[in-house]
Parts: C-alpha cells; structure tokens; sequence
C-alpha cells in the first residue's frame, strides 16, 4: 500500500514539475520572460564568465539527472566535478568583480560619453 501511494506521490510530482517547466518555457516563448541579460554584464556586453557558469552547471545537471534516471539512485559525486564546479563560480565571481571595479563595467556606451562631456570639478579650487 504504502509503496503504491509513493509511486502516486512521485509522479504527481514528477507532473507538477512538467507543467511548471512547461509554464516557464510557455512565458519565454511569447517573451513575458526577457532572456536577453542572462548572459550579459551590467553594461551589456556578453560575459563569457557567466557562460562557462551556465554551461558548466546544465551539463553537470544532466549527467547526474541521467544517471539517477539510469540507476535509480543518486550518484556519488567527485572531488574533482565538485571542485571544476567551484572554480567555475569562482571565476565568475572574481569576473563580476572586476566589471564592477570601474566604470567602463556597470555604465553603457553612452552614459561613458555623458560623463566624458560633463566637465570635472577641480578638487584644487571649489567654487
């Protein structure tokens, strides 16, 4: 009885987390959700930091995703994935950082211009 009822509890999860995945791709099909800043800095440009994070963790996801499907248990997972995973992150951390240290990293082309134009005030002579 009980092994019936987790079978029923497992694919009623298993189809509530279908139709939310179907959802979200349904709101990015017709834009309601905007994908264009997932891999870009704050000025716009794209940031292959990001994109290694990104790719490195959906391929991480679905080999263990394959092979819990394929055994049937959840995998023991090695130092050195868990490692990769962790200097992946971390150099996507240290790149943020380095973007926002400056200006060219968090304004846009023209916000720059802007404040090329407007003149500095001279901390020598406040007037």
């Amino acid at each position: 009885m009980s092994s019936t009822m987790a079978e029923i509890c497992g694919y009623l999860v298993c189809a509530l987390i279908g139709l939310l995945g179907a959802k979200i791709l349904v709101l990015i099909w017709t834009d309601k959700i905007d994908l264009t800043e997932l891999l870009s800095e704050a000025n716009g440009d794209a940031s292959m930091s990001r994109l290694q994070l990104l790719i490195f963790t959906f391929v991480i996801a679905i080999s263990l995703f394959m092979m819990v499907e394929k055994s049937g248990v959840f995998p023991w997972i090695s130092d050195g994935v868990l490692t990769l995973l962790g200097i992946s992150g971390s150099t996507y951390a240290v790149g943020k950082g380095i973007s926002y240290s400056r200006p060219e990293g968090v304004n846009t082309d023209e916000q720059l211009a802007q404040m090329r134009k407007t003149p500095q005030p001279d901390p020598q002579n406040p007037e």
